[in-house]
């Protein structure tokens, strides 16, 4: 079956096309990661120009330097540089391009050019079929459904600049990222895709939609700038059933979600009274306690010198840059720091 698409004016733009292959060849860093994501060599009706975009994409995936020596040095590596017109043709399109300007308007039309082809090549095919002699009439509206929803897709798919995924891939990404996650959803494979990558990943630092976080070089996490309503008239009043060393809970209340501060001088016995805490309230509550300044062995030691504390009553984490992540809702989460404050999350 024949479904070639016939040369008409409705379903290419010559003019359109030689000034996007000049745009790629003039300016390659910004062209041609556009042009790939619009649809690649696809876009092109012309053979000529179709060879052109395959050659500069291969070169720009690879790292290598795009001018008229490396393109016409890669078209003859794979046969295509007679076919093409020569390394003439390359320098005469070079030297009719102006400049880049207008390349998203040219990527536009050929896009719709494209979708155009498509859109025959498709009609084409149900037209052929249904001349046939076994023709089952909802196959072929199947099969046509199917192909016209593909070309709908295609349509309202945008052709975004890199900086443009990569805020979308950050508004739909939860918690902390490392930039190699970018790199890997993103399919960025060239260093200069991966050096641009974590430009924009910097200049999103200073417009405050990202924060480094963590110790660990190419480290992010989401600025999240949403603020949830508080529904205060159908809150619970309950204050939580709660004890402190000293009979503290006679004149301060804890309600959920409350965080609690107790600062100390060193060696003032913030340790015993946190372990107090636990002790006086392990049956009320589900506690997880957070130290960086006890292993596990001097927490057994320590725990064992209360008699009313079983050895397996609380849990124990070291404490990490990123332990805000192991709070649990309902749990009371206790977290020592080697500074002179004490921090009691209730959530």
């Amino acid at each position: 079956m024949n479904t070639a698409v016939p040369s008409t004016p409705l379903t290419f733009a010559p003019d359109a096309e030689r000034a996007v292959i000049g745009c790629m060849l003039i300016e390659p860093e910004t062209v041609i990661r556009p042009v790939m994501e619009a649809g690649g060599a696809e876009l092109f009706y012309n053979p000529v120009y179709k060879v052109m975009c395959s050659a500069l994409d291969h070169l720009h995936e690879h790292g290598e330097g795009v001018d008229q020596l490396t393109v016409a040095d890669r078209l003859r590596r794979s046969g295509n540089l007679d076919n093409v017109g020569g390394e003439a043709s390359i320098i005469g399109i070079m030297n009719e391009t102006g400049s880049a300007a207008n390349v998203d308007y040219h990527i536009g039309i050929l896009r719709e050019k494209l979708l155009l082809r498509k859109l025959l090549t498709a009609l084409k095919k149900a037209t052929y079929r249904c001349n046939e002699a076994a023709a089952a009439p909802e196959e072929i509206l199947d099969s046509l459904k199917s192909e016209l929803h593909e070309l709908r897709e295609f349509e309202d798919r945008k052709c975004l600049s890199l900086a443009d995924q990569i805020r979308e891939w950050i508004d739909v990404t939860k918690g902390e990222f490392i930039v190699t996650d970018c790199y890997k959803d993103l399919h960025l494979v060239t260093k200069r895709d991966k050096d641009n990558c974590r430009k924009i990943l910097s200049r999103l630092c200073d417009e405050g939609m990202i924060e480094p976080c963590g110790i660990r070089r190419g480290h992010f996490r989401r600025i999240e700038g949403e603020c949830e309503r508080i529904d205060w008239k159908s809150a619970d009043e309950d204050v939580l059933d709660f004890r402190w060393p000293g009979g503290v809970e006679r004149y301060v209340e804890v309600m959920p979600g409350n965080v609690v501060v107790i600062a100390g001088e060193p060696n003032a016995g913030k340790t015993a009274y946190l372990l107090n805490v636990v002790r006086m309230n392990m049956a009320r509550h589900d506690i997880h306690y957070f130290t960086s300044e006890m292993g596990a062995a001097e927490f057994r030691k320590r725990l064992s010198n209360f008699s009313d504390v079983a050895l397996d009553a609380s849990v124990t984490w070291p404490l990490s840059l990123s332990f805000h992540f192991c709070l649990l809702p309902c749990a009371l989460s206790l977290s020592l720091c080697l500074v002179p404050v004490f921090h009691l999350f209730v959530p």
